[in-house]
């Protein structure tokens, strides 16, 4: 009894017909299941942490979370951050409305995709999309402020029922699978007890030797091909061992660098305010020079003034000198003409002395 992982056509038909399930939940839940089927197939995946961006009127924040996780620790470390109370905001991933118990994969949420954040009574300004039938749709239905957070709670619920409701399909194609399990266990049992009545026909014929022979045949050749799928598991294992090793070191590198990021962000607001003191002291400097300078230029232009009033005074001085000069050398003369004169005066004093005596001597 074969039958493949994923759902077939019938069984989507007798499902829908068993659950009473719309085709979107089917959908849905046939996505899931290929997913989870493909998640299987594949060899490790190198990337298992998701940035989503959480963005909010007041402020937007960035986390980060293992894919397949819950949105819930996210959610409430951002209305803590906000320090806000609990169930005071809604989120929504591409206009529709998110639970706190759904998951990355649920809505299929990649890499730096944006998580869009409101209050609980404020109205999106972006159009909404239903993730219920469009008969359940209350958002079409009441375009009243007054009731938007009536309405989000009605939401809410809706969307819980409808995870219950996928929940309960998930559980009925369990209770399938271990059916299945079950029916190819007695299959199983059933060709034993069939290879140990033909063993017993066997022995009254004398053909168990030959048989044995296959049979240890078939097993060694059975244990020998475990073993080696056993070896290249354990290769696979130590490789994906290795991949997750990475993976933490890659995310410790990444914590330690938003660290640095941290830390070099206050330096950087340190340097701002260093360099707003730096500047205004620098203003006040060049004012202090710029007063100095001027300082400088007056007393510059009071020392030029000064010089050329002693080169004026050198000026007069040196005619001054020339003027006494001229009257040393006319003192000179008249001092000279002063002799002169006087020994002439004598000389004439002397010759009239003579010739009074003369005189008086004729008498």
């Amino acid at each position: 009894m074969a039958r493949n992982d994923l759902i077939g056509e019938k069984e989507c038909n007798d499902l829908l017909e068993e659950s009473k399930v719309t085709e979107e939940r089917l959908a849905f839940l046939k996505n899931r299941v290929k997913r989870k089927d493909e998640n299987k197939c594949v060899q490790g995946d190198q990337n298992q942490f998701l940035k989503l961006k959480f963005v909010h009127p007041q402020r937007s924040q960035e986390y980060f979370i293992m894919k397949g996780n819950s949105l819930k620790t996210l959610m409430s470390n951002f209305t803590r951050d906000l320090g806000l109370k609990d169930n005071s905001l809604k989120y929504y991933f591409q206009g529709k409305l998110l639970l706190s118990s759904d998951t990355t994969d649920d809505l299929d949420i990649a890499d730096n995709d944006t998580i869009d954040v409101l209050d609980i009574s404020s109205k999106p300004p972006f159009k909404v999309y239903t993730r219920f039938p469009e008969k359940y749709d209350l958002t079409n239905n009441n375009e009243s402020a007054e009731n938007i957070i009536n309405v989000h709670w009605l939401e809410l619920k809706l969307l819980e029922y409808q995870k219950e409701n996928n929940q309960l399909h998930a559980a009925l194609l369990w209770f399938r699978k271990s059916t299945f399990d079950l029916e190819k266990k007695a299959e199983k049992v059933r060709i034993e007890k069939d290879e140990e009545m033909r063993i017993a026909k066997l022995e009254s014929d004398g053909e168990l030797k030959q048989v044995m022979k296959e049979r240890d045949l078939e097993m060694r050749n059975f244990v020998k091909a475990k073993s080696e799928e056993i070896s290249r598991l354990k290769i696979e294992n130590s490789d994906k061992q290795k991949e997750i090793e990475e993976l933490q070191s890659c995310r410790i590198k990444d914590e330690n660098i938003h660290e640095e990021i941290g830390t070099l962000t206050k330096e950087l607001e340190d340097l701002k305010e260093t360099h707003e003191e730096v500047k205004t002291w620098g203003e006040f400097k060049e004012r202090e020079v710029d007063q100095r300078t001027r300082h400088l230029v007056n007393v510059k232009n009071k020392m030029r003034d000064g010089e050329r009033t002693i080169q004026e005074l050198n000026k007069k001085m040196d005619g001054y000198v020339k003027e006494l000069s001229n009257h040393e050398i006319q003192k000179r003369h008249l001092e000279n003409e002063m002799k002169a004169n006087k020994l002439a005066l004598e000389k004439k004093l002397v010759d009239e002395e003579l010739t009074t005596k003369d005189l008086k001597n004729k008498v």
